[in-house]
């Protein structure tokens, strides 16, 4: 059982648009590096279960939207250094976040991150 102190930081979090905020951050110029996409990832799965089905939902298309933008804006010379790892990780944290979601395109999503 979470703290209400807890739950009322993450309810405030939201509804001053934190999560919106580091969504957009993750698409904002100067683009961040994917070792620093996935740092800001964390956060937010550890508080998936604490947020309403259709918050959770909202955002995990969000998420899926933004990562995918992003990738998509590197060059062929950037997505060379990044880290074979590190792209992994964020897949995993990406699956974690649409099926905690319960999407109906889940797998879609997720086929798209490896294309």
């Amino acid at each position: 059982e979470a703290s209400p102190l807890y739950v009322q930081n993450i309810n405030f979090f939201q509804q001053i648009g934190g999560f919106q905020a580091v969504l957009s951050r993750i698409v904002r110029e100067p683009r961040l590096n994917l070792t620093a996409v996935k740092v800001i990832l964390r956060p937010f799965i550890k508080v998936k279960h604490m947020l309403k089905r259709g918050s959770l939902q909202m955002f995990a298309r969000r998420v899926h939207e933004a990562i995918m933008e992003h990738i998509s804006a590197l060059t062929d010379e950037q997505l060379k250094l990044e880290d074979r790892k590190t792209m992994t990780d964020i897949h995993k944290q990406l699956d974690v976040i649409v099926h905690s979601a319960k999407l109906s395109d889940a797998t879609k999503a997720l086929d798209q991150f490896h294309l």
